[in-house]
């Protein structure tokens, strides 16, 4: 088995590692919502809406969710859709810190402690990500032809 092929392999792993985090707090923001506005103090700083908000961070996290399976599937994944995984699990990291640090939300301690935790397992997965998909070298599949330079490949 050739490095490439390794690499490819945990880089789906991981994929659907998130994938199934995702999809399991996408149930949980759902079916949940009204616990878990309370452990997070969210009904003090968002009033009413607080509920409906993470009922829809939970079904967006559901489809998240479903695409990362559909791309692992693949028996060639789609090089765009690993990236713009990445870019979404740093946004999602990002935004976490801003909540967290910017005071935008009056947490409990649970929920600035759940928020921190989940973010820090979201960096963990795009790290990972990142890192096997530049060791898979998946993107020299996906490029252009080489280009020809006085003779010579570039």
């Amino acid at each position: 088995m050739s490095n490439q092929s390794r690499y490819v392999k945990m880089l789906k792993r991981v994929l659907r590692a998130n994938a199934i985090f995702s999809g399991i707090f996408g149930l949980v923001f759902i079916f949940d919502a009204g616990p878990l506005e309370d452990f997070m103090g969210l009904n003090s700083s968002l009033g009413a809406d607080a509920s409906s908000i993470l009922i829809g961070i939970g079904i967006s996290l559901l489809l998240f969710s479903a695409g990362l399976f559909i791309n692992t599937s693949r028996n060639e994944m789609n090089l765009k859709e690993v990236y713009a995984t990445i870019v979404l699990d740093v946004a999602w990291v990002a935004g976490s810190a801003i909540l967290l640090f910017a005071n935008l939300v009056q947490f409990t301690t649970g929920g600035w402690w759940f928020v921190a935790i989940l973010a820090d397992v979201v960096s963990i997965f795009a790290i990972l990500q990142f890192y096997f998909l530049r060791k898979s070298n998946i993107e020299m599949q996906n490029q252009m032809p080489q280009l020809k330079v006085q003779g010579s490949e570039v």
